[in-house]
């Protein structure tokens, strides 16, 4: 029995309009370098791109009612456009963004403590050891493999930035297939590609069955060939299937939204509780109200590898944390380290051992 799951290149056209979202993110928490959070820059961008056209839309706050200008966002597209590596800059920009609602402003920094920017659940999860970061085997060479590829394909220039794969692991976490499409010049034949591919795939990732670009030819690729949007890629941004997902996308938000620092925080204490040895896995919920500072729930479970006496103990131990917007902020340093939230858009949210939710 087999258990699969997948992971996109950044040069995937909604992985495109991910980075997107977060490079505006970054850089509108850049303009307010003050120290109190409630005057810290909102956000909560959307992106779509299809054919030559680039929307940005959503709300945005920031003090003294500074306004984004056009041309910071097209710059800022750019430097996402030329980091994916896509060949071509030129695009048609349409602006639809607006200020944040002062009624969800008042919600989130008008009490006492600074509330939750939103409503959800959210899910932290965390199994295995440090070798693959504690995260499950087969969504770690998933991202593993679509970050190597794009540093593939600034050597070898046949092969373009939009691409996927799949890995299918079996109950002990051994590779058992891989399947890739990727993105290649029209100059490149397919036996050059199955050659150059496997070449590549069997360096990263040992497994005994490679099924590369099932559909043939893939030429036209990115968001000109396939509209993409920001948040359509929330099962590739986590655990690949592996865990539950509470339905909010990560990219696009500031951490006052908490389907976003909510999830960051949950991951950093499961990972917390299985390197600590409290049990092999973990998963943790936790659960917000809009304008509400602490979880309405929290929720603890170990998948049988912990007693329920433990599972407790975690729920109590988490509880006694008071983990509100403001000891999330305070814990994972995120405003100072807005860059990540950037960076954290391209090859997964949990995957990078030098985030601040992932340093425990």
């Amino acid at each position: 029995m087999l258990f699969s799951t997948e992971a996109v290149s950044k040069g995937h056209p909604d992985k495109f309009c991910d980075q997107v979202s977060d490079i505006i993110v970054s850089h509108i928490l850049e303009r307010t370098k003050s120290k109190n959070f409630r005057t810290k820059g909102k956000a909560a961008i959307e992106v779509l791109a299809s054919g030559q056209t680039i929307v940005v839309a959503g709300e945005y706050w920031l003090p003294d009612n500074e306004t984004l200008k056009d041309n910071t966002i097209v710059s800022l597209i750019k430097t996402v456009i030329n980091d994916v590596n896509y060949s071509d800059n030129n695009f048609q920009f349409i602006n639809l963004l607006s200020r944040q609602s002062e009624e969800i402003r008042r919600a989130v920094v008008g009490s006492v403590e600074i509330g939750a920017g939103d409503q959800g659940m959210m899910f932290g999860y965390a199994c295995g050891s440090e070798s693959t970061n504690y995260l499950p085997t087969g969504y770690f060479y998933a991202q593993s493999l679509m970050k190597e590829y794009s540093n593939y394909i600034k050597l070898n220039l046949a092969y373009k930035p939009d691409a996927k794969c799949q890995i299918s692991t079996d109950e002990f976490g051994n590779v058992q297939k891989v399947l890739i499409s990727c993105q290649h010049s029209p100059d490149v034949s397919q036996q050059d590609i199955h050659r150059d591919i496997l070449e590549f795939c069997s360096k990263h990732v040992p497994s005994p069955q490679y099924i590369i670009n099932p559909s043939g030819s893939f030429i036209s690729g990115g968001y000109v060939a396939d509209a993409g949007l920001t948040g359509r890629k929330i099962i590739n941004d986590s655990y690949g299937s592996f865990a539950h997902h509470g339905g909010g996308a990560f990219s696009g938000k500031d951490p006052t939204k908490v389907d976003r620092s909510g999830a960051y925080i949950a991951r950093y204490f499961a990972k917390y509780f299985v390197k600590m040895g409290y049990c092999s896995k973990c998963e943790i919920q936790l659960s917000y109200g809009i304008g509400v500072a602490e979880p309405f729930s929290i929720n603890v479970n170990t998948f049988g590898t912990a007693s329920k006496a433990t599972e407790q103990y975690m729920v109590k131990y988490l509880k006694k944390e008071r983990i509100t917007p403001e000891y999330i902020f305070t814990k994972l340093d995120i405003f100072n380290k807005t860059i990540q939230l950037y960076e954290a858009s391209k090859h997964g949210h949990f995957t990078n051992k030098s985030f601040s939710w992932e340093l425990v």
